[in-house]
């Protein structure tokens, strides 16, 4: 309903409520992510996630994509009036047929919902482990994010007279994203063989090997004075990326009781969020004091100093 009520705003003040209450309603992600951690069994949660996180990477990709062509050829209006169809279709699908097979079995001694202040407090300070994950969610948007609003510019700056530019630029920051679509699901059925064998140090190990490949592109990235190695690195990038985010949702899941699974998800989720509003502007203001290729360095010291913090999980 709000996608339709944007299309009918008549000025920018109407546009601004009708975002909020968008923003303050839409939490399909996070409830998205509740509903598949919960129902998914245990050995097979950091697949399930990872084919979520290549569903949601895949809107993600070719949302923008069929968006700019629609609004050429119907206008902004529809384009609005489309996804509020979209959101009915979508509800009207889940609302017959999802069943919560998992959550309909809860008794109700012990398992009622928790408040926001208990989820957090439980998150954040209660469950060591959990605590680093969030760390580690909000650190693996922060390096996407940092160099997101700059890097049209970067590819520019290091292109010269190469043809097509503007083509080349989008494909360089698209290949990214559909190399996550590709890896997620690889990199979940990866850390759930891996914990069958090894538990924790599974985890423990692919977000090493995750993290530090990804700030090794970034640093690649920065250093590149070619668009097609730009565009080679950022392929890199998304193979790891596919390799952070799934893997650490799955482990947020793994290490919250069923009953917890809707709040805790949802701070992961909130987590994320945080770092999208935070990133871009951060790496804005960096890149007009000291450069536009700082903001890849930086992006790449943070993945790389999260290697360290993945060290962390587990040890009392």
């Amino acid at each position: 309903m709000h996608q339709v009520l944007i299309s009918l705003s008549q000025n920018v003040y109407q546009l601004f409520i009708f975002r909020i209450i968008q923003g303050a309603i839409s939490g399909f992600i996070p409830s998205a992510l509740a509903f598949v951690s919960a129902e998914s069994p245990y050995e097979k949660k950091g697949y399930a996630i990872g084919v979520l996180q290549t569903a949601t990477s895949t809107g993600q990709l070719f949302g923008p994509l069929f968006g700019g062509v629609l609004a050429d050829l119907i206008g902004y209006r529809h384009i609005f009036q489309i996804t509020g169809i979209l959101c009915f279709i979508s509800g009207f699908l889940l609302i017959f047929g999802a069943k919560e097979m998992k959550m309909n079995n809860f008794s109700n001694g012990g398992n009622e919902l928790k408040n926001l202040l208990k989820n957090y407090r439980y998150a954040i300070l209660e469950n060591r482990n959990v605590r680093f994950g969030l760390m580690l969610i909000f650190l693996s948007q922060m390096s996407v994010m940092l160099v997101q609003p700059i890097f049209a510019l970067f590819v520019e700056s290091i292109s010269g007279d190469v043809k097509h530019i503007s083509s080349l630029s989008g494909f360089a920051f698209s290949v990214a994203g559909a190399f996550t679509i590709l890896s997620a699901p690889f990199w979940g059925k990866k850390n759930d063989k891996d914990i069958s064998k090894f538990g924790i140090h599974g985890y423990k190990r692919n977000l090493k090997i995750s993290f530090a490949g990804a700030g090794i592109s970034l640093l690649l990235q920065g250093l590149s004075g070619s668009i097609f190695l730009v565009i080679l690195f950022r392929a890199f990038f998304g193979f790891f990326l596919g390799g952070m985010t799934p893997v650490l949702y799955s482990f947020v899941s793994r290490n919250v009781d069923e009953e917890r699974q809707g709040g805790v998800m949802g701070i992961a989720s909130s987590f994320t969020t945080l770092s999208n509003v935070i990133g871009p502007g951060l790496g804005g203001l960096i890149a007009g004091f000291w450069g536009l290729r700082i903001g890849f360095y930086l992006s790449g010291v943070i993945s790389l100093f999260a290697v360290g913090i993945v060290r962390l999980i587990g040890r009392d």
